[in-house]
């Protein structure tokens, strides 16, 4: 059955109140004129489906484009209706829908996402594990933003990355790309009662809920990284005594995909280094310290070959030190290293034969001076870690941690607490932390 046959003609955001959410009441897009009829009903039982917003690379590019996002909320609407009941009912109307292969071959639709574009709708509505949200969950949240004129502010796309810093002792800041409103801050420190924020981050833009990286170079100096929405890396900065955020500047040639996550590393004092995976899967980094008067590079790191848009996450273990790692197509987690002295970076190594989700992202830890810990998300759902310190010849594990199940290809994160203290967190596939 036809879904804008039946529904009618979909625009995004042309309804006050129309919106479909992600858990917590996060708007991801809006849709109107589904068939004339009260539009917010049906789309109050498509918010509990839309599970999480989209993680994997070869969707990221679709989130740019506001073609998809309408397609997305006539496949959302089409679920609350009964048209469309099962992600395989999806995926067949997904490659064979009229109405999706007309807006493909129709000139809307880059070829570079021609092939993702439907596929990438059914998974944004169903999830990734196909759960159903139940009624205790749509929140009051929910119900109120898809009450007519209702203001909603600084609510990221569901699912959207939030990124938390110190920048001093017990002083905390966060940062997150909101729907409509650019990047924003917050922040807390010893005395205040509550939170104070959100403010604009000197005007940037990038993907709503996409990842925003943060690092702390120097005591109480912070330093934020996004992919603007031209796909080139931007660069803000803060320090004391600054009435307002500078910013934002561009680093010099390098470009990503839409909503990829870049890696910040500060590796002794007011010393930047920023990695990521450019547009042609290699992995590239830049850099920055007192008395350069711009950003250099970018320089490749040896012939690892990813999937673009693939995090790379990096740790600087002692002062001047660095390691990075990134998951390649086939699921193996490799790793390179550069220290002064080096006069190029060294590796690609691959930490064992353990195959996770292509492009899976590895969070890294260093707990003491030279010891690496590492963790990813297991194709079973499992959490593993791995392992390395002076005098190990090779990596060690990887150990399964516990029994918890995740999303295959989640993101765990980790943080060092304490000299050899470990904690990490993680979202369960019931939706829990």
């Amino acid at each position: 059955m036809s879904i804008w046959g039946t529904l009618g003609e979909v625009a995004v955001g042309t309804v006050t109140g129309g919106a479909i959410l992600g858990p917590g009441g996060a708007i991801i897009g809006g849709a109107a004129g589904l068939g004339g009829g009260d539009v917010r009903q049906g789309l109050r039982d498509a918010g509990g489906w839309l599970v999480n917003t989209l993680s994997d690379t070869d969707c990221l590019v679709c989130k740019a484009n506001p073609i998809w996002w309408e397609t997305v909320a006539a496949v959302a609407a089409a679920r609350a209706a009964g048209i469309v009941n099962t992600p395989d009912d999806c995926a067949v109307y997904a490659q064979k829908g009229t109405e999706i292969t007309d807006i493909v071959s129709s000139g809307q639709v880059p070829s570079s996402q021609s092939d993702a574009f439907g596929k990438c709708a059914c998974k944004q509505v169903f999830g990734a594990t196909g759960q159903v949200t139940g009624d205790a969950e749509k929140t009051a949240s929910q119900q109120a933003a898809l009450s007519a004129n209702v203001a909603v502010h600084y609510l990221t796309s569901g699912g959207g990355a939030v990124s938390c810093f110190s920048r001093s002792a017990d002083h905390l800041d966060i940062f997150a790309a909101s729907q409509t409103e650019g990047i924003r801050t917050a922040a807390w420190q010893p005395g205040d009662q509550t939170w104070r924020g959100w403010w604009s981050v000197a005007n940037g833009k990038t993907l709503p809920g996409a990842p925003v990286s943060a690092v702390s170079r120097s005591t109480d100096k912070l330093d934020v990284f996004v992919v603007g929405l031209d796909g080139v890396i931007y660069t803000a900065a803060w320090q004391p005594g600054d009435t307002t955020w500078g910013g934002w500047w561009p680093l010099p040639s390098g470009r990503s995909v839409l909503g990829a996550p870049l890696s910040a590393i500060s590796r002794s004092a007011d010393k930047l280094d920023v990695f990521l995976v450019g547009m042609d899967g290699g992995v590239y980094t830049a850099a920055w310290q007192p008395g350069f008067a711009a950003w250099h590079g970018w320089w490749r790191i040896g012939t690892l070959q990813t999937k673009p848009g693939t995090a790379v996450d990096g740790v600087s273990r002692s002062a001047d030190k660095l390691d990075i790692f990134a998951t390649t197509n086939d699921g193996i987690v490799h790793t390179a290293a550069w220290q002064p002295g080096d006069t190029a970076w060294q590796g690609w190594w691959p930490i064992g034969t353990t195959a996770f989700a292509p492009a899976a992202p590895v969070s890294a830890v260093s707990r003491s001076a030279d010891k690496l810990d590492i963790f990813v998300s297991g194709q079973d759902g499992g959490v593993y870690t791995s392992a390395w310190q002076p005098g190990f010849t090779a990596w060690h594990g990887w150990w399964r941690v516990g029994d918890l199940r995740v999303r295959p290809g989640s993101r765990v994160s980790g943080v060092a607490r304490g000299p050899d203290k470990l904690d990490i967190f993680a979202v369960g596939v019931d939706g829990g932390v």
